[in-house]
């Protein structure tokens, strides 16, 4: 389907890689453009205006006269959608969506959409990988890789696999997918979102969006009346048509009786993995292609993502995890439940901008599996205040972390860096923070 907006004054919103990818769009059409940024001087602002010297730029609060005398209005994902200058402009009829409704608009390709507050990035990339290694022409988009509106202007794939965030769907409705799976859903981006409901309702919009959903059993949250008639599920038992086992060994993934994979066999690690493998194999199911030995041995050799639960390369017997990508409570859960062995000591270093979020029952989870916590940044004393004394390190940064937990660990331990929290305190992104743990972790004792 092929919308052809009629607009000739577009204001884009936002001056990051999504926004660059929408002014491209823009000027494409032939149409006049405007960006705003709210921040009175964003650090994008000077490549920006070199890409786009003839576009002009507006910095600092919202101008809502200019905004009223816009045909459309495409918002970054950033950009709060229900700030009252916004909803005043709508509500006089200014139509403002997102890329991915625009790209949405304009698709002929069939398209897995995949959500959820954790391993949706795992999940994308490892259907990526299969689909190549099948020889499958699909590409991965989205919050992961290229900005979606730039996809338009390269030859058409026979799948796009698109990782969607709360903030894209929010303003989406045009998509048509042919499956779509919200994975999981914990606390996030509460700061944004208000409540939990109000962020489940918005993951699970993608329901009304698609022809068949890989629906996971083992989390409520994600099931509603709204969910399509063709499913598969998948879970942590075997209620689900695709599901997984954990044990001492680690995970064996089932599809109904049938064993498809053990985690021995596998690059990538971790109970949350099995699942995150169980969610690629029910989608696959869903758009028609068949698991076979080919699909097993591509999971196999799959390596994972950077920055999450990336195991650090040192030779002091010490098992390192860079999960610096796990930037709420859910994510870090998932990953000490990964990591987890009875026989054998972990070590947390976490903290940052917990962006509202309630950590109590991450501190269940640290109190039943970790030997001792290292904590760091804006909010570290939400970790202080739910920890005993002696789990509980409070430190002035993530050197003083590290620095205090090589004086404590020993060969044949694990160190899980996994923050439960956003890195904007002290970093520029969760990448810069991961890269930082990578290169203390190798610096000599």
């Amino acid at each position: 389907m092929t919308h052809h907006h009629t607009k000739q004054f577009a204001i884009v919103l936002g001056l990051g890689l999504t926004g660059a990818s929408c002014v491209r769009y823009c000027l494409k059409q032939g149409w006049q453009v405007l960006v705003m940024d709210s921040r009175e001087n964003p650090s994008q602002l000077d490549a920006f205006q070199q890409s786009f010297p003839t576009v002009e730029i507006r910095c600092g609060e919202f101008d809502l006269t200019r905004l009223l005398k816009a045909d459309l209005i495409i918002a970054s994902p950033g950009v709060d959608i229900n700030l009252p200058v916004l909803k005043s402009v709508t509500a006089q009829g200014v139509e403002l969506v997102g890329d991915v409704e625009l790209f949405a608009q304009n698709c002929s390709a069939k398209i897995i959409a995949i959500t959820g507050s954790n391993g949706k990035s795992t999940v994308c990339d490892c259907l990526g990988w299969i689909t190549a290694e099948l020889g499958i022409d699909a590409v991965v988009a989205g919050n992961i890789g290229t900005p979606v509106l730039d996809l338009l202007e390269q030859p058409t794939p026979e799948f796009y696999i698109l990782e969607l965030s709360s903030f894209q769907i929010e303003s989406l409705k045009s998509l048509k997918a042919e499956a779509v799976s919200v994975l999981n859903i914990s606390a996030d981006h509460l700061d944004r979102h208000q409540t939990l409901d109000n962020y489940a309702a918005i993951k699970r919009r993608l329901y009304t969006m698609t022809k068949s959903a890989a629906v996971n059993l083992d989390d409520k949250l994600t099931i509603d009346e709204f969910l399509p008639e063709q499913q598969c599920s998948f879970g942590s038992n075997d209620r689900a048509a695709i599901w997984v086992k954990t044990d001492d060994n680690g995970f064996t993934v089932f599809y109904k009786n049938t064993e498809l994979l053990q985690e021995q066999d596998c690059l990538l690690k971790g109970s949350h993995n099995g699942l995150n493998f169980a969610a690629c194999l029910s989608l696959l199911t869903l758009v028609g292609i068949e698991i076979t030995s080919d699909i097993i041995k591509a999971i196999q050799t799959y390596s994972g993502l950077t920055h999450r639960c990336q195991r650090v390369e040192t030779t002091d017997g010490i098992e390192w995890i860079n999960d610096s990508k796990a930037t709420n409570v859910g994510a870090t859960v998932a990953a000490i439940s990964g990591f987890y062995k009875p026989d054998s000591q972990l070590y947390l270093i976490a903290g940052g901008d917990a962006k509202g979020a309630d950590i109590s029952e991450l501190g269940k989870t640290i109190q039943q599996c970790i030997q001792h916590t290292w904590v760091f940044g804006k909010d570290a004393a939400l970790f202080e205040r739910c920890l005993p004394k002696n789990l509980c390190s409070v430190v002035d940064d993530l050197n003083a972390a590290v620095s205090d937990c090589k004086t404590v660990v020993r060969k044949g331990d694990t160190v899980l860096f996994s923050p439960a929290c956003a890195s904007l305190d002290l970093y520029d992104n969760y990448q810069l923070r991961g890269d930082h743990f990578m290169q203390l972790v190798r610096e000599a004792k």
